[in-house]
């Protein structure tokens, strides 16, 4: 049970060589075949813990499923007294309420984490709840408290030495720079995250750094650029969304705002609908959900592209399957590079 146990953590690491496709289906089976042992040895402690991190697992794709393990393995650990397992059900709960805009409940949650971790003098937990709290403030789109608490996390993990937490609070604030356009600070971000992007694929990856480098220059007036193999990014995002809804959809989404963005600077504005359309339809394919940050940011882009008009080219666009979306983002980035771009204000 233990070498499981150790196990489900390494395939989560997914360090070594494998896809993270292959290191999900083996950490689910090994998962798998510690609950049966739990279960057959009465184990309730293992058995929390099992039903906990498939939960976890299933968040993205299986919600409900997720949510009723993770209810089971609070219900279980009631009577354990075992804070750690305790604090990771409540933040894969709190992360649950927040893909779903439960704000409030996802709030208590992540005070029930914060108040456990200094029980027990464990900064991990404490981190990590800060660092959701930041990133929940970001999706109800209170983007200065969102910066507050997502600085705190990355400085409690640096002071930690915890690059993987540092990171993952790095890319929640450069999701908030993406939504509330704040450009200067997304660059920054950016330039700091580069040299660590081949290390860790898990956040801020190297796809997502391009898929940021390439909004930089669409926000620049560098539109060729900005296009120029989009579409091989995009369907990287669709391919991971397959097999993790979550964040790949929303990554691809991006990917068809920023086509859009170039062909509206290019006079080609109902083509810009039409992708435009079909990113917001593709972000909605991910499970997190389109949350109030993402459609104020759908507002600032339709009408700085002046979309306005064309809501019925945005509905055709909206549409679009995936495939579909994948083939537009091809033909129209084929002819970015031919197109004539007016003169924009520096």
């Amino acid at each position: 049970m233990a070498a499981l146990r150790t196990a489900c953590w390494s395939y989560g690491a997914a360090e070594f060589g494998i896809s993270q496709a292959d290191a999900r289906k083996r950490k689910a089976e090994a998962i798998e075949e510690l609950m049966e042992l739990a279960r057959a040895k009465n184990d309730l402690a293992a058995l929390s813990w099992t039903l906990a991190s498939l939960g976890q697992m299933l968040v993205s794709s299986e919600p409900a499923k997720a949510e009723s393990m993770l209810q089971e393995a609070l219900e279980l650990n009631t009577a354990l007294d075992d804070p750690e397992t305790e604090a990771f059900i409540m933040i894969t709960l709190a992360s649950l309420a927040v893909n779903r805009g439960a704000y409030g409940d996802a709030g208590s949650f992540l005070e029930r984490v914060i108040t456990l971790g200094e029980k027990s003098s464990d900064a991990r937990m404490v981190t990590g709840a800060i660092r959701l709290q930041g990133y929940m403030e970001k999706e109800r789109c209170a983007y200065r408290r969102a910066r507050a608490r997502l600085e705190k996390a990355r400085s409690l993990a640096d002071g930690r030495r915890s690059v993987y937490e540092a990171r993952a609070a790095s890319q929640f604030l450069v999701e908030l720079y993406v939504d509330s356009g704040e450009w200067d600070s997304l660059a920054d971000e950016i330039a700091r995250a580069i040299p660590g992007t081949r290390d860790y694929g898990d956040w801020l990856s190297t796809n997502q750094v391009e898929m940021i480098s390439r909004l930089l220059a669409a926000q620049r007036n560098r539109y060729v650029e900005a296009a120029e193999g989009l579409t091989e990014l995009v369907t990287a995002f669709v391919r991971k969304g397959t097999e993790d809804p979550s964040p790949g959809y929303r990554w691809a989404g991006l990917g068809l705002e920023i086509l859009a963005i170039c062909l509206s600077a290019a006079g080609r504005t109902q083509d810009a609908a039409r992708v435009f359309g079909a990113a917001q339809t593709m972000t909605a394919r991910d499970a997190m959900g389109v949350s109030p940050s993402i459609r104020l940011r759908w507002e600032r882009v339709a009408r700085d592209a002046g979309l306005g008009p064309f809501e019925t080219c945005i509905d055709e666009g909206r549409a679009a399957t995936a495939s579909q979306a994948i083939e537009l983002a091809e033909a129209f980035e084929l002819e970015i590079s031919g197109l004539r771009f007016a003169p924009q204000p520096l």
